[in-house]
């Protein structure tokens, strides 16, 4: 059984559905289930989870590589 990335989840030990929580790039976020999926969200930056050209336009703007061929 997976567990949720989130310390807080209701369902600690329970046999729940849970997934990859993905930024618009892909990038994971963590395993949640639909209890904590937003409490999860909420640890990131809401920009992350939005149009792909603004993330990637934040990320420049924080000095981070977004070439893709690194």
């Amino acid at each position: 059984m997976q567990r949720c990335s989130n310390t807080h989840c209701k369902n600690e030990g329970k046999d729940v559905e849970r997934w990859q929580l993905t930024d618009s790039l892909g990038y994971p976020c963590g395993k949640v289930c639909d209890d904590c999926h937003d409490e999860q969200k909420a640890k990131y930056k809401s920009v992350i989870f939005e149009d792909p050209h603004d993330y990637r336009q934040h990320m420049a703007e924080c000095g981070e590589n977004i070439d893709d061929d690194y």
